[in-house]
């Protein structure tokens, strides 16, 4: 042990603030839409991306595969080969039910229903005319896994692709309002049978994100808007069987107006599994209508953001007339940016003088997630003294929830032939493909590491 005459341990303690720095981190953050279509754009899409970093592609099956012989990927490679060269982040928006946007209502292709006569219900939803599938009809069944399989094969390994949407039940594949099946078993089989298409082709390769809606439909026979518990709405929907895949989770499609207790919960209860699978939050309504000085439903813009974060997302979506939310209000951008996905800080460092031959010190130091997601990747510590760097490969970012603190002890080794004198003690946080993340600290390197202390090194001054 480091210590003076009488043998005493001397320590150094160091006490860090969050700095409120606004900064951007892997595997989190805002997210906008891009229609894919070429010479298509999202009255929702920016023309530019500050604090931007995420961008989901927005299709659906019918036009990605509009002939059964082959597929029709060119959009989506131009717009991923676009938002790479920009240095985004992409995520899948694509559905195999139908997508009620622009003026169409389309999802599977128009040949699987005419050449293989595949029953469906036709509906007329939000003024769109939609046809649904019959999801347990066997040539329903083969036709999109080989759709997902070929998509999976394509874009896969692509690295700047980090989760894709399990759109595949419903309006907008927002797993509510879809083929409604005889019997709540059949209604469950079926939703079962497309959860295991979509992991069956993603499985390993990429997280799927469920949307955990509920049916808002009154309509439906048999009944599946009013579960009479938290189990018959799990097992209605399929969600106490895409929990037990490991690489799935969830997004809300519905934030600010639509969310419900149970709904709300399976996202808490996901979060609090300690699953290392980030979730999104996206917007109901938009910026304007809650803008007013009335609200939407009571809610106002502050509030949907802050009923968002209490759902422990990673991302969120741009709210709804997202290009006037994001130019009208930065200090909620800013906001957002703070407190989703992860924001470590090592609050407190202990860091005991060298004043002997010691070969080892401990540092002992205190850490808390400030945010309201998780660090969903792989993660070690850095430590840098006088040049010389020790891996702490122990200390786990992930386990940390929100406001959760851990304390490590981690031996490093004394800097040798290295005069008497202080050295700062740098920190890095090291995750998500290699990255030094950034802390909320003041200091950063260049190389991505943070001053949390000194370390006095007075081997001769104590006669030892």
């Amino acid at each position: 042990m480091a210590g003076n005459e009488k043998g005493v341990e001397i320590l150094a303690k160091f006490y860090h603030e969050d700095n409120g720095e606004c900064f951007s981190n892997p595997g989190m953050g805002w997210v906008i839409h891009h229609d894919i279509r070429k010479g298509k754009k999202d009255g929702n899409e920016p023309d530019h991306y500050e604090n931007l970093d995420n961008v989901a592609l927005l299709s659906w099956w019918a036009h990605l595969q509009q002939r059964e012989e082959d597929f029709t990927f060119e959009d989506l490679d131009a717009s991923v080969a676009k938002w790479k060269g920009l240095g985004k982040k992409l995520q899948f928006r694509i559905s195999s039910d139908p997508m009620l946007y622009d003026g169409q209502g389309q999802g599977a292709p128009d040949w699987l229903y005419e050449r293989y006569d595949v029953p469906f219900q036709a509906v007329q939803e939000d003024g769109y005319k939609t046809r649904y599938p019959d999801y347990l009809n066997p040539d329903y069944q083969k036709a999109l896994r080989r759709f997902l399989c070929a998509l999976a094969d394509r874009y896969g390994d692509e690295e700047a692709l980090e989760t894709v949407d399990l759109r595949a039940y419903g309006a907008w594949g927002e797993w509510h309002s879809g083929y409604q099946h005889p019997t709540y078993a059949q209604h469950a089989a079926a939703l079962r049978s497309l959860i295991d298409a979509w992991e069956y082709a993603f499985s390993g390769k990429k997280t799927l994100i469920l949307s955990c809606s509920y049916e808002w439909m009154k309509d439906r026979k048999p009944p599946l808007h009013a579960p009479k518990s938290y189990e018959e709405y799990l097992y209605w929907s399929g969600f106490d069987y895409a929990m037990t895949k490991p690489g799935i989770s969830l997004r809300r499609d519905g934030i600010g107006g639509a969310v419900k207790i149970w709904d709300a919960r399976l996202m808490r209860e996901f979060y609090r599994s300690g699953k290392r699978l980030p979730m999104i939050a996206e917007y109901f309504n938009g910026y304007t209508i809650k803008n007013s000085d009335a609200g939407s439903r009571g809610y106002f813009v502050e509030d949907t953001v802050e009923e968002a974060l209490m759902l422990h997302p990673n991302y969120m979506m741009l709210m709804w007339d997202s290009v006037q939310f994001y130019e009208e209000r930065p200090d909620l951008i800013e906001h957002g940016l703070r407190r989703m996905g992860y924001r470590l800080l090592p609050e407190s460092v202990e860091i005991p003088e060298v004043c002997g031959e010691e070969a080892y010190i401990t540092l002992v130091h205190s850490w808390v997630n400030r945010g309201a997601g998780r660090f969903c990747a792989d993660g070690h510590l850095k430590i840098r003294i006088a040049g010389q760097v020790t891996e702490e490969k122990g200390f786990d970012p992930g386990a940390l929830s929100e406001g959760e603190r851990k304390v490590y002890r981690t031996p490093v080794k004394a800097p040798e032939h290295v005069n008497d004198g202080v050295y700062p003690v740098e920190f890095a946080v090291c995750g998500y493909g290699g990255q030094n993340i950034r802390l909320p600290l003041d200091g950063r390197s260049e190389d991505g590491y943070y001053p949390v202390g000194n370390l006095i090194i007075a081997r001769k001054n104590k006669g030892m």
